[in-house]
């Protein structure tokens, strides 16, 4: 069995020289194709507007107090901002908008006037593929493949499709693009949009009758202010307090100073009872009675030393009596200190709890009243259209059209690219014919597939 040949140049330009009529009839075929469709294709042009969004002026805040800085936080809520304002223009209330306002500039057709053959055959073809293209479309809506859309929704969809809404890296910058073989269309797309935007954008963020709440919680903090002040003076005028801390702390050193001085008459107290004790010791001792109060006082008189000590022993329990009546006075002293320590506490806690009232009241007005202003701001602002967004690069018409690669030609791109698919198209159809054609073209061939041995070849005349 033989090998098979590997295939060689010789082989390759072979084939080519074979089937060159129909490799240069379907090269010429989609070259001239693509020329024709790329010069039909009209010019693709595209304008763009920059908006910078400042963050951040509209919203009025409505608790008080700033948060500790957080550049995680931060950057996620820029972001997180950013992506909110490019949903906002995107959103379809601004493109119905758009489309009813340049309605006559998107359905504007141009009347071309051919001058030349090249245009005559354009200005049919182009119909021909318009016509072509609404059968197609009918057909696909008959079968359900397509939805019929109106001539609005058919504006809106393609404006939608040519509109591109993007934010610029590592900036607060939104670029807005727009492409349309009309280049005047592309700028009024773009600069419409953007205005529809920019009075939409505050209507967005703005706050709604963010000045008469917060004018009305004034009036209603400014009332219940006024309401716990009288009620702080009424309470302190009631109390007779001025300044309870001085007065607790005169109450405390009087109860101090009565508290030692107690202890000093007890002590004598003690001190009395006890040389009382000791002289009716010494009487019963001297008259042999077991207690004093059976002794009988003319006994008493009779006998000159007891009678001393008997007017001893009066003395001291007269002395005895004045302590004790002095001990109950600072008794009774001392416990209307400590009810007027108790009260004075208990009124404390309530002035405490008054002032509280008071300073958080007044920190709550100044809070509102502080919002109130920036409602006031933010309203004046909102009336003369001034936002945290701006325009900083307003769309203009472009000049020249867009390209794919900055160097070169669009048109040059699309027919060079059409030269090289069909080189290879055709190449591929040469090489295709070639495998599946069942004649035979050389005596290898013949010695091969028939698996004999050729002895002549007569060449074709």
């Amino acid at each position: 069995m033989a090998e098979d040949k590997i295939p060689s140049l010789r082989d390759f330009f072979t084939v080519v020289f074979k089937h060159k009529w129909s490799i240069f009839l379907l090269f010429s075929v989609i070259v001239s194709t693509v020329t024709v469709l790329t010069y039909m294709y009209p010019f693709t042009y595209e304008a763009s507007s920059k908006v910078l969004v400042k963050f951040k002026r509209e919203a009025v805040p409505l608790t008080g107090g700033s948060p500790a800085p957080n550049t995680t936080l931060t950057m996620r809520k820029t972001e997180e901002e950013i992506n909110s304002e490019i949903e906002i223009l995107n959103n379809a209330y601004l493109i119905e908008k758009t489309v009813k306002l340049l309605w006559d500039d998107l359905t504007r057709t141009s009347e071309e006037v051919p001058t030349s053959i090249f245009g005559y055959v354009k200005l049919f073809l182009k119909k021909a593929l318009s016509k072509i293209a609404d059968l197609v479309s009918e057909i696909g809506y008959r079968a359900g493949l397509f939805t019929r859309m109106g001539p609005f929704e058919s504006q809106m969809s393609r404006v939608l499709k040519n509109l591109k809404v993007e934010a610029i890296k590592d900036s607060d910058i939104i670029l807005i693009k727009f492409r349309s073989p009309n280049p005047d269309l592309c700028a009024k797309v773009v600069n419409t949009m953007t205005d529809l935007y920019l009075a939409h954008h505050i209507q967005v963020h703005k706050i709604p009758r963010a000045e008469d709440f917060f004018t009305e919680q004034e009036e209603f903090l400014r009332t219940k202010l006024k309401e716990q002040e009288a009620a702080l003076r009424s309470f302190k005028q009631q109390w007779n307090i001025s300044a309870i801390a001085y007065e607790k702390q005169l109450l405390l050193e009087n109860l101090s100073k009565m508290t030692f001085e107690n202890q000093n008459i007890q002590s004598t107290i003690n001190e009395i009872q006890g040389k009382i004790d000791e002289l009716k010791r010494a009487i019963i001792k001297r008259t042999n009675y077991k207690r004093m109060e059976d002794i009988n006082p003319a006994t008493l008189l009779n006998n000159p030393v007891d009678s001393e000590l008997e007017k001893s022993i009066l003395a001291s329990q007269s002395q005895l009596e004045g302590l004790k009546a002095k001990q109950k006075l600072q008794g009774k002293q001392m416990e209307y200190y400590q009810s007027r320590l108790g009260t004075l506490d208990q009124k404390e806690i309530e002035l405490n709890r008054l002032q509280r009232d008071l300073s958080a009241l007044e920190e709550d007005y100044k809070r509102y009243h502080s919002r109130l202003e920036d409602a006031r701001i933010s309203a004046a602002l909102d009336l003369e259209h001034i936002s945290n967004v701006s325009v900083i690069e307003p769309a203009v018409t472009p000049f020249a059209p867009v390209r794919r690669f900055s160097f070169i030609p669009t048109r040059v791109l699309y027919i060079s690219m059409g030269v090289v698919m069909g080189a290879i198209l055709a190449l591929a159809y040469a090489f295709l014919a070639e495998q599946f054609e069942h004649t035979f073209e050389s005596r290898e061939d013949i010695e091969k597939f028939l698996k004999v041995s050729c002895l002549a070849c007569i060449p074709k005349e």
